[in-house]
């Protein structure tokens, strides 16, 4: 599993623990959709902040930058 993949699954399954542990506690509607919106933004900071790291993590692979005629080039072959 590539870095990339691992980071989607673990947001992912935060995600998905989160939802499935507030809707199986007992609480108000009220308290429940506050700590939803709260959960909500913790995870949308740690998906901005996942994809701040994309690029670095590209340029970890050490990938050659070709331009779109090299790549149409290689594509031809």
């Amino acid at each position: 599993m590539t870095r990339i993949q691992g980071l989607i699954v673990g947001i992912a399954s935060f995600a998905a623990g989160v939802i499935i542990g507030m809707l199986a506690a007992p609480k108000s509607g009220r308290e429940l959709r506050r700590e939803l919106s709260e959960s909500v933004g913790k995870l949308r900071k740690e998906v901005n902040e996942s994809v701040a790291k994309l690029p670095h993590l590209y340029d970890d692979l050490k990938l050659p930058r070709l331009s779109s005629s090299e790549v149409e080039s290689d594509l031809m072959k």
